[in-house]
């Protein structure tokens, strides 16, 4: 049996309540982490089945010695999971699902299949804190934001639906899931930019990689 407990909304990263003010939701261990390649570092999550990782294309454009951290209480690092291969792949959308050959997490994380998102809705966004992070201790950090934009863009002829919020995404944010007041996860961290002295963070929709799973989008979407 699983036992929630309360932690604060910006923690090294380990889980089952995080609390803002009236908002909360659970979420379980392994199923955020750090992502690693030979040329980048970012962060991923487990979603759709207990060995697909969900990241951006960014983090993982090559596939070579990809692999998966899980960040424990304690702010250290369990071994890793290894010989993650990319199985789907969008760099209009910038989204990646890698694959483990073991079970990285009992539990996924749930998706937003609608993605509804509007200005002034809460948010809780996690990633791999490359600031707090020393040799031996990663740190990954929770934070929590409103909506400032929700809006979409054409690349490459393909409707990228994305949303801003104003906060504090670093480098190895990147791929970060990003979650409603629902514990749904709603997007992913694509980048940052500063805009009047402001960090303004941008997530791109997870739509697309679920679509590209057809059998288990209409699954999950059904349940």
């Amino acid at each position: 049996m699983k036992c929630p407990i309360v932690v604060s909304v910006i923690v090294f990263f380990l889980l089952n309540t995080l609390t803002y003010a009236q908002y909360s939701m659970k979420m379980y261990k392994n199923q955020v982490g750090f992502i690693f390649s030979n040329h980048s570092a970012g962060s991923g999550f487990v979603m759709l089945k207990t060995n697909y990782i969900v990241t951006c294309a960014h983090v993982t454009l090559k596939e070579c010695d990809i692999s998966y951290s899980v960040a424990t209480l304690e702010g250290s690092t369990r071994p890793p999971f290894k010989d993650l291969k990319i199985i789907k792949i969008d760099t209009d959308y910038d989204i990646a699902l890698l694959e483990s050959p073991v079970r990285i997490s009992d539990t996924v994380t749930t998706p937003d299949f609608i993605f509804d998102v509007k200005v002034a809705d809460h948010l809780f966004y996690m990633g791999f804190d490359t600031a707090s992070s020393r040799d031996r201790t990663l740190a990954f950090k929770v934070n929590s934001a409103f909506v400032s934009k929700a809006d979409s863009m054409k690349i490459n002829k393909k409707n990228v639906r994305y949303f801003e919020f104003e906060g504090i995404a670093l480098h190895g944010y990147s791929g970060g899931p990003v979650f409603n007041d629902k514990g749904q996860v709603i997007g992913l961290i694509k980048g940052m930019y500063k805009k009047n002295g402001k960090v303004i963070n941008r997530a791109y929709s997870i739509i697309p990689i679920l679509k590209g799973i057809p059998h288990l989008y209409a699954k999950r979407k059904a349940a």
